[in-house]
């Protein structure tokens, strides 16, 4: 499968193959209350059109949660993560702390509800 990545032919360094599969997939960008509490400001232009300049790592799979694809940003010392669901961008929670970060990855049960909330549409909010 042929990418429309703007970085190309020199392949963005940060970009993962899951990523690049499903950017072309997303129609709609959507984040939570608490993502929007946590990184307030944040431009999601720069995930979708792979801007790694605004970024440390961008695209880091960390794995699936039910239909959602879940990847990892870092700016400026913030953990971003993010998922691709159902032709979304979710944009689920930002952390400072890598140790916070790590416990809401393992908290399966938490990002399943979050991804549920975004299906609905509920405490969620169209960017």
């Amino acid at each position: 499968m042929e990418s429309k990545c703007p970085n190309d032919p020199v392949r963005c360094v940060n970009c993962s193959d899951h990523f690049r599969r499903l950017r072309d997939s997303v129609k709609e960008v959507r984040a939570t209350k608490r993502f929007l509490r946590d990184a307030p400001g944040f431009d999601e232009r720069a995930l979708l059109s792979c801007e790694h300049r605004h970024f440390k790592r961008l695209h880091r799979y960390e794995g699936t949660v039910g239909e959602g694809h879940l990847f990892r940003a870092i700016q400026k010392h913030v953990h971003i993560l993010y998922a691709i669901e159902g032709g979304r961008l979710i944009l689920l929670r930002a952390f400072r702390k890598y140790s916070d970060y790590s416990r809401y990855l393992q908290d399966k049960k938490a990002i399943s509800r979050d991804l549920g909330q975004a299906a609905s549409g509920k405490g969620i909010f169209n960017l």
